[in-house]
């Protein structure tokens, strides 16, 4: 599986990895501030939104980070 991961980040151009890193982060966010702050009845659905929320801030946190341009990423 660590193989699959590499062969897609390399497979990446950096403006892929900057740019759809950005957009994971904000999908996270987002995601994160619906666990928190939506009108939710279930506790699974928040903690499923919560750790769908920090997988996504981590794998954009992770395509920036493995992106050559980083230094000019905002």
């Amino acid at each position: 599986m660590f193989d699959r991961l590499v062969a897609v980040d390399s497979a990446l151009s950096e403006n892929q990895k900057l740019f759809g890193g950005a957009v994971i982060v904000a999908l996270g966010v987002i995601l994160i501030a619906l666990m928190s702050f939506g009108a939710f009845g279930t506790e699974l659905l928040k903690i499923l939104l919560g750790i769908a929320g920090a997988v996504c801030i981590i794998v954009g946190t992770l395509l920036v980070g493995t992106s050559e341009n980083r230094e000019h990423a905002v």
